[in-house]
């Protein structure tokens, strides 16, 4: 029998790895993968909700901004084209 403190000494029997992936203590419960998943696609993407009526208004305030406001015109770009993406 080999102490369990001793590093040394090489096993007179040889024994095969355990098969699969090894363990990493880091696992995740589904509920913890799934709060991951919702908390990285609710960093990415913002949800509005306004009437069909208004569509139209503010494709015009989109399309035609107030140049006195100094609004970054590649933002405004980039509502632009998911206000009409959404509007389809």
């Amino acid at each position: 029998m080999k102490d369990k403190f001793d590093d040394r000494t090489v096993d007179l029997i040889p024994q095969k790895s355990k098969r699969g992936r090894p363990v990493t203590g880091r696992a995740m419960t589904a509920a913890e993968k799934q709060a991951a998943y919702r908390a990285r696609k609710s960093a990415i993407t913002v949800t509005v909700t306004f009437n069909r009526e208004d569509i139209n208004t503010l494709k015009r305030l989109i399309g035609h901004p107030d140049s006195s406001l100094n609004l970054d015109k590649s933002a405004i770009e980039r509502l632009a084209e998911a206000v009409f993406q959404a509007a389809k």
